[in-house]
């Protein structure tokens, strides 16, 4: 198996690269770091009251029932009632030449940190979230792509 550097990865803007390597400071806007200890921590002490997290499973499961699900989506689901859960989630919003494989990375990512969570938290469980922003309507953000160090731009005149 290949392992790369954040630093050795062309895919990442420079600011994420700092951000992985901890090389932001809280001045920055960062108010913790990328660590295991750090995720560790916040997974002791970030959770959700019983019924926000009803609320939660309830909205779910509305949006679920018309898709067919695999049994583990249902169960993940179900966790969320549980007090000892917590969520591990990404985003993908919509982008120019993002492509398939990049929500693919995400969805691997977030599932094997889930995973690796639960190997160092074995009283807790960890659901992964894959939460899609299909919505977006800020244009101009998702109108720009650099590809091959060069600035790709859609110009349009559409509103609304």
């Amino acid at each position: 198996m290949i392992k790369l550097s954040a630093q050795d990865v062309d895919f990442y803007t420079p600011i994420i690269k700092d951000y992985i390597l901890q090389k932001l400071t809280p001045q920055q806007g960062v108010d913790w770091q990328y660590d295991w200890q750090t995720l560790e921590d916040k997974a002791k002490t970030r959770t959700l009251d019983a019924s926000v997290r009803k609320v939660l499973v309830s909205a779910l499961k509305e949006q679920y029932q018309t898709i067919q699900t695999s049994e583990l989506v249902e169960e993940n689901i179900e966790k969320l009632k549980d007090p000892n859960s917590r969520t591990i989630t990404t985003g993908h919003q919509i982008t120019l030449f993002g492509g398939p494989l990049f929500v693919f990375s995400k969805v691997y990512e977030v599932i094997m940190l889930a995973k690796e969570m639960k190997s160092r938290m074995p009283d807790l469980e960890f659901v992964p979230v894959l939460w899609l922003a299909s919505e977006d309507h800020d244009f101009e953000e998702i109108a720009k792509v650099k590809q091959f160090h060069e600035d790709f731009v859609w110009e349009s005149s559409q509103t609304g």
